[in-house]
């Protein structure tokens, strides 16, 4: 929804927090996969 919108905040908000979820339920693999995801959005943030 949020990739739809272009709204970069809110979709790495979304992604880190399924990076969290699939942490805390045991999935490293899946956890990692979603991180790496939201880091493209987390280094355009810094650079603001």
């Amino acid at each position: 929804m949020f990739r739809e919108v272009d709204y970069a905040s809110g979709e790495a908000n979304a992604t880190m927090n399924l990076g969290n979820i699939y942490s805390n339920l045991g999935e490293k693999d899946k956890a990692i996969d979603h991180y790496n995801q939201a880091l493209p959005y987390i280094h355009l943030f810094d650079n603001l």
